[in-house]
């Protein structure tokens, strides 16, 4: 009776043991809470890296009971004043018993053997975490810290006494990065570089505040960060794909590679600004990575210039990765953080206090360099960054997860494409420089990124301004004038700019006609070029100004300001047909910007987590998503047809001068082919 009752105990409360080698002597001991339990243990402590049980090194206990809200597990202090790095015990939900005893559980349901690893995992994560033990790398890198920070001190004649105040003046101060690194006491979750790499502010605040494929509960704070992610990056084979420069951060701490061998397809494919259009941006095929700087623009948003990256993408056809990738233009992609505006018109105030959301967007290189250059009149500067193969591809896979994953606040003041461009490159460039200076504006990054020596501006390409070549042009124009004798409007303007804001195209048309049939006009095929050229210019800008009164219409319709038109040829009832016409465009706004927010990918794929990979597309539905996304398409182009047609109706006298500038534009092109410029 003895030995039964013995036995009866024993197996009422038994605890299981795994241990590592001596040099790793983690040990897990759990309740006897089913027969699965010790596989589960005895999985768990396979997959963990070396560094991890060799740093935990001591006992875990492992308990049962029920959590709040049905979390799945947590670490337990054992009172409130138990050091982080004390904790040694886990508590599961008591909910994953029945798994642990063999049980059948229902499909689906989350309290399955998988996710019992995975919980166990993530809380060893956290321990792992709390119990800090820097690497030689992070060692030496305080030791530099300290270092220059009794330098400085010397420097400035400060006594060691005086220490903690004089690094807070101006001149004594330690690089962000410094401050932070003496500050850690955890191995990842307070990691600078983590937290830059992540998404979160120096101070444990989110980035991400309208996160899309990320988990929420990781959205908590940076450890929750990390432990989910930490033990994704164990379990998940395809987890290499979906984050992979969070995959690489883990494999360079760790020194460890899960999954080796696995045969995931990392989509390197990223959607053109809210469009179905897609550009390829694999690093295999990235020669260089520029800096592009646009100097200050007319608009207040603009003033201080912007910032964006240029990727020098390879064409498909070339073999080789080199410097004749610089010709394949068509192939360049551009990177900006912007405030993606899914409005009619961006507003200042939005712009200052968040109201848009930042995010990673991408442009064809062409696209960029005629809105800037021609469009907008401002000088773009391309400067190769001297930056490793391997930061590159850092580089690039940080940007696919923020193409998927990233959904910021957008501030002119705090948070706009400097500083995000800026805190990027913290993330992923080793260079110490970029964390001595703290940056506000286009112009300031441009001037650190100099000062850190990434810059190699022996190389600097600059596309200027087409406003130099427009007033070469004009000058032409009058030049042509004085040759022929030819009286035209020319000789009732000032500068150019009054040539391209204030005369009309029946008068630039006539005065074209005029001149190039004078036998007196000395160099034919430079007047043409000067005339097509500026009235190349000018059509652009007529768009623009379509564009901008069509929006202007509809806000004032939106809104209940419209008034009716008054002029000499505007009928009464004409004029209130036209108005009925117009609200009815008013009316499909809304609707246009939500279609043209169901192209946005991040936002369609709900399945997984971080980059897509096929499995999230189930291939039942993927033709027929295809399918939904062209008629989609179909339908914003449809809109918008119909919508121009209308307003050409409407703005009648841009819509004659659009008309007329083109009809130049074909005069130019005709003569042009005849004497074979």
């Amino acid at each position: 009776m003895k030995s039964m009752l013995k036995s009866f105990l024993v197996g009422l409360f038994v605890c299981f043991a795994f241990v590592s080698t001596n040099t790793e002597a983690l040990e897990l001991r759990g309740q006897n809470v089913g027969s699965k339990f010790p596989r589960v243990m005895f999985d768990v402590l396979s997959v963990l890296p070396s560094r991890v049980k060799s740093t935990i090194n001591s006992k875990i206990y492992i308990n049962f009971a029920p959590q709040e809200g049905d979390a799945f597990g947590r670490t337990v202090r054992k009172n409130r004043f138990q050091s982080l790095s004390k904790i040694n015990t886990i508590e599961l939900s008591s909910n994953f018993i029945p798994a642990l005893k063999g049980k059948r559980i229902k499909s689906g349901s989350p309290w399955s053997l998988k996710n019992a690893r995975e919980t166990l995992i993530h809380e060893l994560g956290h321990i792992y975490d709390y119990r800090f033990n820097p690497t030689a790398k992070r060692k030496a890198e305080i030791a530099q810290c300290n270092k220059s920070q009794l330098s400085r001190l010397r420097r400035t004649r400060q006594s060691h006494r005086n220490r903690m105040t004089t690094t807070k003046e101006k001149g004594t101060r330690l690089s962000s990065r410094c401050s932070l690194l003496q500050k850690q006491s955890t191995n990842i979750s307070e990691d600078p570089r983590f937290l830059y790499l992540t998404g979160w502010h120096e101070n444990g605040k989110i980035k991400n505040t309208r996160s899309t494929r990320i988990a929420k509960h990781a959205l908590k704070n940076p450890r929750e960060f990390y432990a989910v992610h930490f033990s994704w990056f164990l379990t998940d084979p395809n987890f290499q794909c979906r984050m992979p420069a969070l995959n690489e951060y883990f494999k360079g701490h760790f020194g460890y590679q899960p999954h080796a061998k696995s045969d995931c397809y990392l989509d390197t494919e990223v959607s053109i600004k809210n469009s179905a259009s897609f550009l390829d941006i694999d690093p295999e095929r990235l020669y260089e990575v520029h800096f592009l700087h646009a100097s200050k623009g007319t608009n207040i948003e603009s003033k201080f210039g912007h910032s964006l990256i240029r990727l020098v993408m390879c064409s498909p056809k070339r073999e080789k990765v080199g410097p004749e990738c610089l010709k394949d233009v068509r192939y360049h992609v551009v990177m900006a953080f912007n405030g993606n505006v899914m409005e009619l018109t961006q507003s200042v105030v939005k712009g200052i206090t968040g109201a848009y959301e930042s995010q990673l967007l991408f442009f064809r290189w062409s696209t960029v360099e005629k809105d800037y250059t021609k469009d907008q009149l401002r000088n773009l500067d391309s400067i190769p960054l001297k930056i490793s193969r391997v930061e590159m591809t850092q580089l690039v896979y940080r940007a696919l997860e923020l193409h998927w994953t990233y959904g910021g606040d957008y501030k002119f003041f705090s948070n706009n494409c400097a500083t995000e461009i800026y805190d990027m490159l913290r993330a992923t460039v080793n260079n110490e420089y970029l964390w001595e200076e703290h940056i506000l504006t286009p112009n300031g990054a441009y001037k650190v990124l100099e000062k850190s020596g990434l810059l190699d501006v022996s190389k600097k390409k600059v596309y200027e301004t087409y406003l130099p070549k427009l007033q070469k042009a004009y000058e032409q124009l009058i030049k042509s004038q004085n040759d022929t004798g030819v009286k035209s409007v020319l000789g009732e303007l000032e500068k150019v700019e009054d040539y391209l804001e204030e005369t009309y195209s029946d008068e630039r048309g006539e005065l074209y006609k005029n001149t190039i049939e004078q036998s007196s006009l000395k160099d034919p095929r430079l007047f043409l070029g000067s005339m097509y050229l500026l009235e190349n210019y000018i059509l652009g800008n007529l768009k623009l100004k379509m564009g901008m009164l069509a929006s202007n219409a509809l806000i004032a319709g939106q809104s209940g300001k419209l008034k009716p038109r008054i002029g000499k040829n505007i009928d009464p009832v004409e004029e209130r047909k036209m108005q009925e016409e117009l609200m009815v465009f008013v009316a499909e706004v809304d609707r246009l910007l939500e279609l043209k927010k169901s192209l946005i990918p991040s936002k369609r794929i709900e399945k997984g987590y971080g980059i897509p990979l096929d499995e999230d597309y189930p291939e039942e539905d993927l033709e027929a998503d295809e399918e939904k996304i062209s008629a989609i398409s179909k339908e914003i182009k449809e809109i918008y047809k119909a919508r121009n047609e209308f307003f050409n109706k409407y703005f009648k006298f841009t819509a004659d001068e659009l008309k007329g500038s083109k009809a130049n534009m074909l005069l130019h092109v005709k003569k042009i082919r005849e004497i074979g410029i």
